[in-house]
């Protein structure tokens, strides 16, 4: 029998280190103040939306092709 692999949203300290990261390039490209708390945290919160929708999607439409009784594997211990 296949291992089917589960995937995971990233934690929720990368995400917010990436919203971080964006908005702060982003206020330095762009006239605006992008890296303030309000937006950085709001934009953080749209990614975790986002990462758990997609994260559902594809783990679902592995559920739908995995018809060969394939165990998951949770690969959420492991390095990213």
């Amino acid at each position: 029998m296949g291992r089917r692999i589960v995937y995971q949203v990233p934690p929720a300290e990368s995400i917010d280190a990436c919203a971080q990261h964006i908005c702060h390039d982003l206020s330095k490209k762009v006239s605006g103040s992008f890296d303030t708390p309000d937006v950085v945290w709001g934009f953080a919160e749209f990614l975790k939306v986002v990462a758990e929708i997609a994260v559902k999607q594809v783990n679902q439409d592995a559920a739908w092709s995995d018809d060969d009784g394939a165990e998951p594997v949770d690969k959420s211990d492991e390095q990213q």
